[in-house]
């Protein structure tokens, strides 16, 4: 009876160098399809063997793509394409304090030391999820964006109860003090868990290429959507739209070499 019993037995796993990989892969059939598409065995990556990539993550704000394209060669070291050029003031030929004027001013001027440092350093595999990424550079700047979305709320909140009415500047003053207090003073209160809406964020990532003619550019990659899913805990979920990459897109997928710096935008949408 015994002996029948272990001939029914299954075979004993291998517990090899991809031990770990093959139990990581059986799991995802039984926990849902986002294990299963992570997993590194079975986009042919395994991270157990193969030494990771420093990718550099920097921080823009704003959506001008001139400053973006300026940022971009900074960080590059490499001129620009010239979206800014059309931009910049003509200056006569004989002005030459205008001209040192602009130039001390001018972003180029500044050189390497108006870059910022990078905001994070993610370890990446060829199968490394845009999430992934996105999660680490929100992180990061989550507290920033919060703050400027509040501040946006409030000042939209101001505008909305502005009155049209001509006023003193004294009035208007007074006004301006008692809507910020009454505005902090809201801020602070305690939200009710259970009707106010849970924050939602959009994550840009995009990249830097550099042409061979020399000119630094970026490159957009792709849009994360995510949404915090429990009150009073600010662990973040990825969201699925229509108008944004599946989250478990790996870096590979993606017009991406691996190891260049990803820029990436924060923005807060509720």
């Amino acid at each position: 009876m015994s002996g029948v019993l272990r001939a029914k037995l299954p075979p004993p796993p291998s517990y090899g160098s991809s031990g770990a990989l093959h139990s990581d892969a059986v799991l995802g059939h039984t926990v849902g399809a986002l294990r299963l598409h992570r997993s590194p065995l079975n986009r042919g990556v395994r991270r157990t063997t193969e030494c990771p990539c420093a990718v550099r993550l920097y921080h823009m704000t704003g959506h001008d793509i001139a400053a973006r394209s300026e940022y971009c060669s900074f960080v590059l070291g490499a001129p620009s394409v010239g979206i800014s050029q059309a931009a910049q003031p003509r200056i006569p030929p004989g002005n030459q304090e205008a001209a040192a004027a602009w130039a001390g001013s001018s972003p180029s001027a500044v050189g390497i030391a108006a870059v910022e440092k990078p905001i994070a350093v993610q370890l990446a595999w060829a199968d490394t999820t845009v999430w992934e990424v996105a999660l680490t550079a929100l992180r990061v700047v989550r507290s920033k964006v919060d703050a400027a979305y509040q501040a946006d709320a409030r000042h939209a909140l101001r505008q909305a109860n502005s009155n049209t009415t001509p006023m003193s500047a004294a009035q208007d003053r007074l006004r301006q003090r008692a809507e910020e207090d009454h505005s902090d003073s809201k801020v602070e209160e305690e939200e009710a868990p259970y009707s106010t809406p849970l924050p939602r964020y959009q994550v840009e990532l995009l990249t830097g290429t550099v042409s061979p003619e020399g000119r630094a550019s970026v490159l957009p990659l792709c849009m994360v959507s995510c949404r915090q899913v429990v009150y009073g805990h600010s662990t973040l979920l990825p969201v699925r739209r229509a108008d944004c990459v599946h989250y478990n897109t790996a870096l590979y997928e993606l017009p991406y070499n691996l190891g260049d710096p990803v820029f990436v935008t924060c923005t807060r949408t509720r």
